[in-house]
């Protein structure tokens, strides 16, 4: 199955654990005021609707749409880039994660994931978490040239398709510059430093630590209170065949 959509539901499971923190708890300075206020927009998102560039587990970057509805845990990725795993879409929402296959007629293999159906408890504590803020760094800052991350990519939202010949993959964003960056620790193992981008439109993207696997996120575009359903999300191309695993299950 891949590292990719275990990463992407655990880092789902924290997100929705996280959701009925008490974040007044932080205490008044620029950095935990900056994700207080954060928190307090994503705290209004019923829904969200968003494509993501991922860099890390792997050897090349990809290209998701991602969808969620919050107050039901439920998930939904379509894998746009690199060509051989476009069309390949995972849903995910109580303990169920179903991968659609395309080619020789469709295939559908659900992986039971939490015998009770329930995503994982988190730990963590508003109070626990150690952020820092940092300014954005000006056109020039330090030893070598800024790399600015391309929001706007050839080919989406109605803008004409790249030319033949012309890759579209944004480069790594090693230096976000440009942006703010909200560092965070203190989060459970094995979470580690969490960083998020920051401009005057909200977040732009950022990275997560799970051990020695770093994984960064540029966000392309996202939108939220699109209304969303659940058949939306859940729905898959019919299938020529469908395959169960349980938890522990050979694969």
């Amino acid at each position: 199955m891949g590292i990719w959509p275990l990463l992407l539901v655990a880092v789902f499971a924290g997100f929705i654990g996280l959701w009925e923190l008490d974040w007044s708890q932080l205490f008044p300075d620029p950095a935990r005021e900056a994700l207080r206020d954060l928190w307090t927009e994503i705290q209004g998102w019923n829904d969200v609707d968003a494509r993501l560039w991922i860099w890390g587990a792997g050897s090349e970057p990809v290209r998701l749409r991602v969808q969620a509805i919050m107050g039901e845990g439920a998930l939904r990725v379509e894998f746009l880039e690199p060509p051989e795993l476009r069309e390949h879409v995972f849903t995910y929402r109580k303990g169920l994660l179903v991968h659609f296959r395309p080619g020789n007629g469709g295939l559908r293999i659900v992986y039971q994931l939490d015998e009770e159906g329930r995503l994982p408890e988190v730990s963590v504590r508003p109070q626990d978490l150690r952020p820092h803020l940092e300014e954005a760094e000006p056109p020039g800052a330090g030893w070598k040239p800024p790399v600015s991350p391309p929001l706007d990519l050839p080919g989406l939202a109605g803008t004409s398709p790249p030319a033949p010949g012309f890759s579209s993959t944004p480069v790594s964003p090693s230096w976000p510059w440009g942006y703010k960056r909200l560092r965070i620790t203190g989060f459970p193992e094995p979470l580690g430093e969490v960083v998020l981008w920051l401009d005057e439109g909200g977040l732009r993207g950022g990275s997560v630590d799970f051990g020695e696997t770093k994984v960064t996120v540029l966000i392309e575009e996202l939108r939220a209170n699109q209304g969303l359903t659940l058949i939306q999300l859940l729905r898959l191309p019919p299938a020529a065949k469908t395959l169960w695993y349980e938890e522990g299950q050979s694969r």
